[in-house]
Order: structure tokens, then sequence, then C-alpha cells
């Protein structure tokens, strides 16, 4: 991010990084969403892959307070 928000200043910089961050975050949200589908799909799968598959969407998104109203 540092190298596409170099030499911006201001409201321009603020904007920039702004989409910068929601596109950071909608990439962590599909991945979750693989994983917890990889885990919904596969019922057959040991509990503890399971387990980590869930373990990994949790890590990879996890609940952030603004994200409780989507």
């Amino acid at each position: 991010m540092s190298e596409i928000t170099a030499g911006l200043y201001g409201h321009e910089y603020d904007e920039i990084r702004r989409r910068l961050e929601d596109l950071v975050r909608a990439a962590e949200r599909d991945a979750a969403e693989k994983l917890y589908g990889e885990y919904r799909q596969q019922p057959e799968l040991e509990l503890g892959v399971r387990l980590g598959l869930n373990k990994a969407a949790e890590l990879t998104f996890p609940n952030y307070p603004e994200e409780d109203g989507e």
C-alpha cells in the first residue's frame, strides 16, 4: 500500500487508502467464505480438519464490529 500511496497527501491519500483497505477486507472476507464453504460442504472430513478450516476462516476474517451491521 505504501508504494501506491507514496506522493499522495490529504484527502487524496485518505481516499486511496480507504479504497485499498476496502479491497483488502473484501479479499479477506472472500477467503474466509471459501474456507467456511469447504467446512460446510464436506461433512465427511475428520473433526481436526473441520476445526482447522473453521479456525483458519476466523483468523482470516475476524468478526470486526463494523461488519456486524452487514
